[in-house]
């Protein structure tokens, strides 16, 4: 087992990681209110935060809630811009620890993965003869429990000052007593990813599908065989059950040959294609921030830089003849 990571306050706290933390946190935020006000006493501001690190007196909460309606309804919680860079400044440090006990084809919150890469992953070892199980659970970060992903987290780290900073931020948001992370977090991120850690070394140990991809909680078992792929269904049904406190929505299990169906795309042995959600997503943003543009809401650089985010997510995919069609129809 490998040893917990210890001292890890001190490097959190230390000004220099506090000051790249800050850069990492008002990226694409420059202008707004709370960054102007931060940068204006940053030394200042900087050094308060190492005092209250460093003394376990930091606090969490005083969200700002808002509704997004895409891909799906949810509520995101925005920290205030100082707890956001004690975020970024906690991942500087901690993010090789949580580093550690991740497989190969996990591919959320870690460098050189992504979206991109998932998907091409799952293309590559993509058989037509093979069948797919897509698997994911239900309100996924409202259901998360704290105490066991605090236990979680005491075997991945031995700092008690650290263990209590997590225990703050636990405390600072639940949706049922107990439950939930706040999706706007940058450590959410990271603790969400770590809570299936487990279950991914239950799955390539003792369940050996052909292959096995994670993206967050989207998980995707491919292999020859049905019948084993609903083996592996019922025994994760159970782990999770047992392990994680966690139900799993209604499970997809099908043919690769008719296309699979992750991360926004559609996948085949010899094309990845957008889902029709993602084209319908896709053309209500794109309409939106038209619209925004148009009415001066949104300057020049901020409309290129959301479609430049949209057309990134639909290059992935062979999109050439959907684009022509699209470009057609929004010039006439």
């Amino acid at each position: 087992m490998p040893v917990r990571a210890n001292h890890i306050i001190p490097q959190i706290a230390d000004i220099d990681n506090l000051r790249l933390a800050y850069l990492k946190a008002r990226r694409g935020k420059t202008m707004s209110t709370q960054v102007l006000l931060f940068q204006s006493q940053l030394d200042f501001n900087l050094s308060h935060i190492r005092e209250r690190l460093l003394t376990d007196s930091f606090e969490f909460g005083d969200y700002n809630y808002f509704k997004v309606f895409e891909p799906k309804e949810r509520i995101i919680s925005a920290a205030p811009f100082e707890q956001k860079v004690v975020h970024h400044a906690i991942i500087n440090i901690c993010h090789p620890y949580f580093e550690r006990g991740q497989i190969y084809h996990n591919y959320a919150c870690r460098l050189g993965k992504g979206v991109k890469r998932a998907i091409n992953a799952v293309k590559d070892s993509a058989r037509n003869s093979y069948y797919f199980l897509k698997l994911d659970f239900k309100k996924y970060f409202d259901s998360i429990d704290h105490i066991i992903l605090y236990q979680m987290l005491n075997r991945l780290f031995k700092d008690a000052s650290l263990l209590r900073l997590y225990c703050k931020l636990l405390d600072s948001y639940h949706v049922l007593p107990g439950r939930g992370l706040p999706i706007g977090n940058l450590t959410s991120q990271y603790f969400a990813n770590h809570y299936l850690s487990g279950m991914d070394h239950h799955v390539i140990e003792k369940e050996r599908p052909y292959r096995y991809y994670r993206y967050m909680d989207d998980t995707l078992y491919i292999d020859k065989s049905k019948k084993r792929l609903l083996d592996i269904y019922l025994s994760i049904l159970a782990y999770s059950k047992d392990y994680l406190n966690l139900s799993l929505k209604q499970p997809v299990l099908g043919k690769i040959a008719c296309g699979i169906p992750f991360l926004g795309y559609k996948i085949r042995e010899n094309k990845i294609s957008l889902l029709s959600k993602s084209k319908n997503r896709f053309q209500k943003k794109y309409m939106l921030y038209d619209y925004l543009w148009k009415q001066n809401i949104l300057n020049e650089g901020q409309f290129q830089q959301k479609i430049n985010a949209l057309s990134a997510f639909i290059r992935q995919a062979d999109v050439q003849k959907y684009l022509t069609k699209w470009i057609q129809f929004i010039e006439s």
